[in-house]
């Protein structure tokens, strides 16, 4: 063979080489799912030490925009594993959000153009989640303050002893 076929074949196969390492490198960037980034702050640790990802999106893809949870998260130094509940129906322009039963109940989008979040931070006061800030790709951000509910007594279940308010309700006795 001559020389310079070779040399042609070399540089046919680098540059084939190329574009498809290229063309797969692009691909994976383009079709990579978004990761949000989740973490705490004065919960105890480190902002750094306490942090972990979710494909928010893809999961909301894959379960065809229904609720879904994630936990139980460990919040070192807090009152204890909390479950994080993201809820299509939780309006993402309220001010508040509910704990109830170590449960937080989040919102998918928030803001005015409900927009998906690139990091969510659980912070803490006094051991205890008090408010969730959603930060955006650019300067949007949204603050919501964590309000703790007890689950309604209308879902305990019969085997669940009575409160001590049930005890002091008078019972009804019929007849009248």
């Amino acid at each position: 063979m001559d020389m310079a076929k070779i040399k042609l074949a070399g540089y046919l196969a680098l540059v084939i080489g190329v574009a498809v390492g290229g063309g797969y490198g692009w691909a994976r960037t383009v079709h990579m799912p978004q990761i949000v980034e989740i973490g705490s702050t004065a919960c105890g640790v480190p902002t750094s030490s306490a942090r972990f990802g979710v494909p928010l999106q893809t999961i909301l893809q894959a379960t065809g925009g229904l609720s879904f949870g994630l936990g139980p998260v460990e919040l070192p130094a807090g009152s204890g594993p909390i479950s994080l509940r993201f809820e299509p129906s939780i309006d993402g322009q309220a001010g508040e959000l509910r704990l109830i039963d170590g449960v937080l109940y989040l919102p998918i989008a928030f803001g005015p153009d409900q927009r998906r979040p690139r990091q969510i931070t659980l912070h803490c006061r006094n051991s205890l989640i008090g408010s969730v800030r959603y930060q955006g790709d650019g300067r949007e951000n949204a603050t919501f303050s964590v309000v703790r509910a007890a689950a309604a007594a209308s879902i305990r279940g019969s085997s669940d002893p009575p409160r001590a308010a049930d005890a002091t309700r008078p019972t009804p006795t019929g007849g009248y």
